[in-house]
Protein backbone atom coordinates (compact mmCIF):
# COMPACT_ATOMS: atom_id res chain seq x y z
CA UNK A 1 0.00 0.00 0.00
CA UNK A 2 1.63 3.67 -1.18
CA UNK A 3 0.97 6.74 0.85
CA UNK A 4 2.28 9.06 -1.85
CA UNK A 5 -0.13 11.77 -2.25
CA UNK A 6 -1.90 10.70 1.05
CA UNK A 7 -2.62 14.33 3.28
CA UNK A 8 -4.15 14.12 6.25
CA UNK A 9 -4.90 16.86 8.67
CA UNK A 10 -7.65 17.56 11.48
CA UNK A 11 -9.48 20.99 12.64
CA UNK A 12 -10.82 21.08 16.60
CA UNK A 13 -12.88 24.07 18.75
CA UNK A 14 -14.54 23.68 22.04
CA UNK A 15 -15.99 26.66 22.66
CA UNK A 16 -16.08 26.15 26.42
CA UNK A 17 -14.00 24.29 29.00
CA UNK A 18 -12.83 20.55 27.36
CA UNK A 19 -14.94 18.59 30.62
CA UNK A 20 -17.68 20.44 29.44
CA UNK A 21 -18.41 19.23 26.58
CA UNK A 22 -19.54 20.62 23.07
CA UNK A 23 -16.93 19.89 21.18
CA UNK A 24 -16.16 19.29 17.41
CA UNK A 25 -13.69 17.75 15.98
CA UNK A 26 -13.23 17.30 11.45
CA UNK A 27 -10.35 15.07 10.47
CA UNK A 28 -9.74 15.42 6.54
CA UNK A 29 -8.00 13.13 4.23
CA UNK A 30 -7.27 13.88 0.40
CA UNK A 31 -5.71 10.76 -1.40
CA UNK A 32 -4.28 12.56 -3.87
CA UNK A 33 -2.75 15.77 -2.78
CA UNK A 34 -0.60 17.84 -4.73
CA UNK A 35 2.09 20.05 -3.43
CA UNK A 36 -0.33 23.19 -4.89
CA UNK A 37 -3.75 21.13 -3.18
CA UNK A 38 -2.37 21.39 -0.07
CA UNK A 39 -0.96 25.14 0.06
CA UNK A 40 -4.16 25.83 -1.06
CA UNK A 41 -5.89 23.92 1.98
CA UNK A 42 -3.38 25.72 3.91
CA UNK A 43 -3.81 29.11 3.59
CA UNK A 44 -8.02 28.30 3.52
CA UNK A 45 -7.61 27.17 7.21
CA UNK A 46 -4.94 29.81 8.00
CA UNK A 47 -7.32 32.67 6.82
CA UNK A 48 -9.90 30.73 8.77
CA UNK A 49 -8.18 30.68 11.81
CA UNK A 50 -7.38 34.55 11.40
CA UNK A 51 -10.82 35.13 11.07
CA UNK A 52 -11.15 33.66 14.47
CA UNK A 53 -8.57 34.55 16.32
CA UNK A 54 -6.95 37.98 14.71
CA UNK A 55 -7.05 39.44 18.41
CA UNK A 56 -4.94 37.03 19.67
CA UNK A 57 -2.88 36.88 16.87
CA UNK A 58 -2.69 40.80 17.18
CA UNK A 59 -1.48 40.40 20.58
CA UNK A 60 1.80 38.24 20.06
CA UNK A 61 2.63 40.63 17.22
CA UNK A 62 2.38 43.65 19.30
CA UNK A 63 3.88 41.63 22.67
CA UNK A 64 7.40 41.36 20.35
CA UNK A 65 6.87 39.99 17.13
CA UNK A 66 5.91 36.68 18.12
CA UNK A 67 8.46 36.69 21.32
CA UNK A 68 8.15 32.72 22.70
CA UNK A 69 7.57 33.83 26.38
CA UNK A 70 4.81 35.38 25.14
CA UNK A 71 3.47 32.74 22.94
CA UNK A 72 4.45 30.05 26.00
CA UNK A 73 2.50 32.62 28.40
CA UNK A 74 -0.53 32.29 26.37
CA UNK A 75 -0.28 29.04 25.65
CA UNK A 76 -0.15 28.28 29.09
CA UNK A 77 -3.44 30.90 29.92
CA UNK A 78 -5.19 29.26 26.82
CA UNK A 79 -4.78 25.47 28.23
CA UNK A 80 -5.81 26.10 31.71
CA UNK A 81 -8.67 28.17 30.67
CA UNK A 82 -9.77 25.04 28.89
CA UNK A 83 -9.12 22.63 31.33
CA UNK A 84 -10.04 24.93 34.40
CA UNK A 85 -13.54 24.06 35.62
CA UNK A 86 -13.73 27.48 36.80
CA UNK A 87 -12.45 29.34 33.97
CA UNK A 88 -14.10 31.84 33.87
CA UNK A 89 -12.49 33.25 37.33
CA UNK A 90 -9.05 32.91 35.26
CA UNK A 91 -9.93 35.01 33.15
CA UNK A 92 -11.23 37.62 34.78
CA UNK A 93 -8.38 37.96 37.08
CA UNK A 94 -5.81 37.78 33.84
CA UNK A 95 -8.61 40.60 32.28
CA UNK A 96 -7.83 42.88 35.42
CA UNK A 97 -4.46 42.03 35.44
CA UNK A 98 -3.57 42.96 31.53
CA UNK A 99 -5.77 45.59 31.57
CA UNK A 100 -3.90 47.26 34.91
CA UNK A 101 -0.42 46.41 33.43
CA UNK A 102 -1.81 47.93 29.89
CA UNK A 103 -2.72 51.25 31.70
CA UNK A 104 0.36 51.64 34.39
CA UNK A 105 2.62 51.02 30.93
CA UNK A 106 0.43 54.14 29.38
CA UNK A 107 0.88 56.15 32.09
CA UNK A 108 4.17 55.37 33.06
CA UNK A 109 5.52 56.01 29.37
CA UNK A 110 7.13 51.99 30.43
CA UNK A 111 6.67 50.74 26.77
Amino acid sequence: MSLDGLAIGFAAHWPKAIHEGGGTLALFIEEHATRRSAALAGIKHGALCAGCCWLLMALLFVAGVMNMYWVAAITVLVILEKISPQSWKLLRVAVVLLIGWGAWVVVSGAG
